[in-house]
């Protein structure tokens, strides 16, 4: 028992490029795993080194982080996620936790 999947998470993000029309899978390191729960606090930590000040959140390297947490999938949580980036608004941190059918449908495209 343990690992990455008895935290909620399969150890790795999918990372998109719109542009290219591509994508990868990415591990997540053990550490951010263990350090953050899930939700907005992953989210920062995985776009940590890729916002910077003069990043324009409407530009095509702006990233955006789709995250679940630690418990998403076990009822209560089952139907929450996060949404993070730079905020268009404010130029800073922006996140929103929303409801749905998402983490439900990521989930499939792990197995």
């Amino acid at each position: 028992m343990g690992g990455s999947n008895m935290k909620g998470y399969h150890g790795k993000v999918l990372e998109v490029d719109l542009t290219a029309k591509s994508f990868k899978e990415v591990e997540i390191p053990e550490r951010l795993l263990e350090a953050f729960v899930g939700g907005c606090a992953l989210g920062a930590a995985l776009l940590y080194k890729r916002l910077n000040a003069d990043l324009d959140p409407y530009s095509p390297e702006a990233p955006l982080a789709f995250v679940t947490g630690a418990f998403t999938g076990f009822s209560p949580f089952s139907g929450r996620h996060a949404v993070c980036g730079k905020s268009p608004l404010t130029g800073l941190w922006g996140e929103s936790t929303v409801g749905g059918f998402f983490r439900g449908r990521a989930e499939k495209v792990w197995r």
